[in-house]
């Protein structure tokens, strides 16, 4: 689409959108004094600044208000519709949505209620529609963006995306899923959440963050209002409308980039998303330690208002410790106060790795187990201990049952000569020595974290096995796997990257397994571009092994999500058929790793259009899940919403 003869260019906008974002955190004289100096010697640039401060105004969240009703609270008053719009009351929008009325509307658009009108049937839904005559090239820009971000997005817990187009006046307009439900401060507070129960919802969204991590989306602006609860307690992550896609579709002008950059909420900003620096999985680190700061306290970190770099000396330094502020009666141990301080620290380095490591530290600490936010000391891990007991001998038998499964897989793949039984005997000494099996000196339980137990091996690993190189290899790929596991990517890369370089004369299938962990470990980084020729690597070698169909089926699968995600969807079609067929032959047709393939394969029916094939390959998985995990288990609740949306735009609606 061209932009339109009366549209600014995008230097123009650029200048608009940044003194608008200095205004609205001023007031009065001192924002007209500083509108005055700013557009001095430039009326029309003053006038355009004035259009769309009065609209931001009149309702600054554009279409960051949630789609919610309050069945159990004070009923929504009706908004009325923005100056210079017709109602839309009960319109047909794109065929067959019935807006019922509006729940939102802010500068650049509105949300409604409205309802979907099926064969005997209506659904409701929200409407977001971009306002007529604001429909500039940015505005549809960011958009599209927003359309295209949540298309990818495919959890439980985030608002759905069910259908889009256009009016017929050409307006875009997309339809979500209507979440009946109410901020996720205002559940808590009006319910008397307790603090175990608001962990717990903050440890749930997390899940709801990482899956939008891995799939290369950073939401960008977490805050109250964009998570709202159910009326049964289940929260929804909304609104990706600033959201950042991490892989390299763009387009080539930087238009979006450029526009998100000025679309935030500066109370919950992070750190570095005022400094302009890059935007990573961090920033909404940062922005669940916010969210879970305020269902702690009851207030903000930092002080409200301020101009951006006020803002950004403020958050230089960490906040007051939750356990200081929180309001009378609720006691905030110390070790919330250090995952909250780690999750918002200013350097986005020292935070948590992930947002699944965010939600691993808050179910330690609602299990009884000592969090990794802390430093461990005797005393406070031996309370720990003493207090959970039968939970740490459950968690204890956890641990050596997964390492005992490890080994008899090690050892089951070792059929090489004596050199290589040796081998895996050396794997599971260094498996179980890191677990107090194999010395008396060291303790065991929860008396070191996972965390400290990888690192207390990795400074000796290259000492114990310097005169070893195969075997050094083969532990760090032990490492690189543990840390990957943790979310901790950086380290994972490092010690992966580190193995593959001491297999370079490995046989194909060993450095197949160190490369494919490489290219999964980069994609999880945001640098998909570079892993695509890693696991294309990895593949190449696994099939020059005999031996190596397991390992090839692995690569296969990750090189098909890397594929995706780079929009190659006829490549990775074909990688996840592969791997399906090979998965099929291993372990056969009801194997839970066949109905990975098969989910992740109808994703790429979907994406190309083929809605049949995909309802049919999810459905297969959804029945493999079931039966594995249970029909309550997060990746049965996955695909079955897949299988629902792929049945909903097949036309089966009664499915």
């Amino acid at each position: 689409m061209t932009r339109r003869s009366g549209d600014p260019d995008p230097a123009r906008w650029d200048t608009i959108e940044a003194i608008c974002f200095e205004a609205m955190s001023r007031a009065g004289p001192d924002r007209t004094a500083f509108l005055d100096r700013r557009c001095a010697g430039d009326p029309d640039l003053r006038r355009s600044v004035d259009e769309l401060l009065t609209a931001l105004d009149r309702a600054p969240d554009f279409l960051e208000r949630p789609a919610v009703s309050l069945p159990e609270g004070p009923p929504l008053a009706p908004v009325e519709a923005a100056a210079g719009v017709a109602s839309l009351d009960g319109r047909l929008v794109g065929g067959r949505y019935r807006v019922v009325r509006p729940l939102g509307h802010g500068g650049m658009g509105d949300v409604y209620l409205a309802t979907l009108q099926g064969d005997g049937f209506e659904r409701p839904v929200a409407l977001k529609l971009i306002r007529r005559g604001l429909d500039t090239e940015r505005v549809l820009a960011r958009f599209r963006q927003e359309r295209r971000l949540l298309a990818g997005l495919r959890h439980p817990n985030v608002a759905q995306l069910l259908d889009g187009g256009a009016t017929d006046d050409g307006r875009p307009f997309f339809v979500m899923e209507f979440v009946d439900g109410e901020p996720v401060d205002d559940f808590c507070d009006r319910r008397k959440v307790s603090v175990d129960g608001r962990l717990e919802l903050i440890e749930t969204l997390c899940g709801a963050v990482h899956h939008a991590h891995r799939n290369l989306v950073v939401h960008r602006d977490i805050k109250p209002h964009n998570v709202l609860v159910t009326g049964d307690g289940v929260p929804k992550l909304l609104d990706f409308g600033i959201g950042k896609a991490l892989s390299p579709e763009s387009d080539a002008d930087g238009s979006v980039t450029r526009l998100e950059e000025r679309a935030l909420t500066p109370d919950f900003a992070a750190p570095e998303i005022l400094r302009g620096d890059p935007v990573t999985t961090a920033t909404d680190v940062y922005g669940l330690g916010v969210l879970l700061y305020i269902l702690l306290t009851g207030s903000l970190p930092h002080p409200r208002g301020g101009s951006p770099a006020e803002q950004l000396a403020v958050r230089s330094r960490p906040p007051q410790r939750p356990s200081a502020v929180a309001p009378p009666g609720r006691k905030i141990p110390g070790e919330l106060d250090a995952v909250v301080l780690r999750a918002m620290a200013p350097d986005p380095d020292l935070r948590y790795g992930s947002a699944s490591a965010l939600a691993d530290d808050l179910r330690r600490y609602l299990d009884g187990r000592p969090v990794t936010a802390r430093a461990p000391g005797v005393l406070y891990t031996a309370r720990k201990f003493v207090g959970r007991n039968r939970a740490a001998v459950g968690a204890a038998s956890a641990v050596v049952l997964a390492l005992l499964g490890t080994m008899a897989y090690t050892a089951a793949q070792s059929r090489r000569v004596a050199a290589e039984r040796d081998k895996a005997l050396e794997v599971r000494g260094f498996l179980l020595e890191s677990f107090g099996a194999a010395g008396a000196n060291r303790a065991v339980g929860d008396s070191v974290t996972a965390r400290a137990l990888l690192d207390g091996q990795a400074a000796s690993v290259r000492e114990s096995y310097a005169d070893r190189p195969e075997l050094r290899g083969e532990m760090m790929l032990v490492l690189a796997e543990g840390y990957e596991r943790l979310g901790l990517f950086t380290e994972a890369l490092a010690w992966a990257e580190e193995a593959l370089a001491l297999r370079a004369s490995a046989p194909p299938a060993e450095r197949a397994a160190a490369a494919t962990l490489v290219g999964w470990t980069l994609h999880q980084l945001g640098r998909t571009d570079e892993a695509l020729p890693a696991l294309e690597a990895a593949v190449a070698d696994a099939r020059r092994d005999g031996e190596g169909r397991r390992t090839l089926a692995r690569a296969l699968n990750d090189l098909g999500v890397v594929q995706e995600a780079l929009g190659d969807f006829e490549g990775a079609g074909a990688s996840h058929r592969e791997a399906m067929a090979l998965r099929t032959e291993l372990f056969g047709a009801d194997h839970r790793s066949v109905a990975v393939s098969a989910s992740n394969l109808s994703v790429i029916h979907y994406r190309r259009g083929d809605f049949e094939a995909a309802v049919r390959d999810a459905g297969h998985a959804l029945d493999v899940v079931r039966t594995a995990f249970g029909p309550d288990h997060q990746r049965s609740i996955i695909v079955q919403n897949n299988l629902a949306v792929f049945k909903l735009v097949a036309g089966d609606l009664h499915g």
